[in-house]
């Protein structure tokens, strides 16, 4: 994100003043003329440009660039699999899998996604939630979808919000428990936060827009199975976001 600082300058003279003021704009114009025509000031546009591409057979995996000094990715003929030092976050696997199904590609291309616990680290825990950057991209470069193409019928059910109607899995529906609270749609499953869709708040990863709302995700700490997949279910929710043509996504 470009921080343009501006020093207001006491001066004696109102031409001093005017100088000043002008020579920190060259400055700015001639920063800008050195980076990528692509770069604005919003930060999920920053999010847009700074992507590490990881091919994965035929496809191609988009990472946030900023976490590649943190995160190892080791590719082999059908899985990325993301760690950081010894932590492992996730998996993306190609093919036949018995993990979660994110969806299939226009080309036939079924991906999967595996996640592991992670300990109490905010920063781990952020490194894992970006794989909704991975899912996002590929919803948009290659046609990624569910076979649920129509959200209101099975296997999910409609959640109505004060800003958006959100689509979760039907079979957890007798087990997760969905509450708005203070901008924060939660889900949980008895006293265990699973995920939250936050609305025009600073924390979370944010996915973009609905109806100039800002919505953001934040996944909480699991560490049972079950858990794990509930909270893998938000990518039901998400898959929907992206097809609803009233939101806008931030990548």
């Amino acid at each position: 994100m470009k921080r343009f600082i501006l020093g207001l300058l006491c001066c004696c003279f109102c031409a001093a003043t005017v100088l000043s003021m002008t020579a920190c704009q060259s400055e700015v114009s001639e920063a800008d003329s050195g980076a990528s025509s692509s770069a604005t000031s919003d930060s999920a546009k920053d999010q847009k440009e700074a992507m590490t591409e990881i091919k994965l057979g035929e496809l191609t995996l988009k990472y946030p660039e900023k976490w590649k000094d943190s995160v190892q990715v080791k590719v082999t003929e059908t899985t990325a699999a993301f760690s950081s030092k010894d932590q492992k976050l996730f998996d993306i696997i190609i093919g036949d899998s018995d993990e979660y199904l994110l969806g299939t590609t226009a080309d036939g291309i079924s991906v999967h996604l595996k996640t592991y616990e992670v300990k109490d680290d905010d920063e781990l825990l952020a490194m894992q939630e970006d794989s909704n950057v991975i899912l996002n991209n590929l919803i948009k470069d290659y046609q990624l979808s569910t076979d649920n193409d129509k959200p209101t019928e099975p296997p999910c059910f409609a959640i109505e919000t004060s800003v958006v109607t959100l689509y979760y899995p039907e079979k957890w529906k007798d087990e997760v428990t969905v509450a708005e609270n203070d901008g924060a749609v939660t889900f949980s499953c008895g006293d265990t936060d699973l995920f939250a869709i936050l609305f025009n708040s600073d924390d979370g990863y944010l996915l973009g827009t609905y109806d100039g709302v800002a919505l953001s995700l934040v996944n909480y700490e699991v560490t049972e199975e079950k858990h794990m997949m509930m909270q893998e279910a938000s990518n039901d929710v998400l898959q929907h976001l992206y097809e609803d043509k009233k939101f806008n996504s931030a990548n």
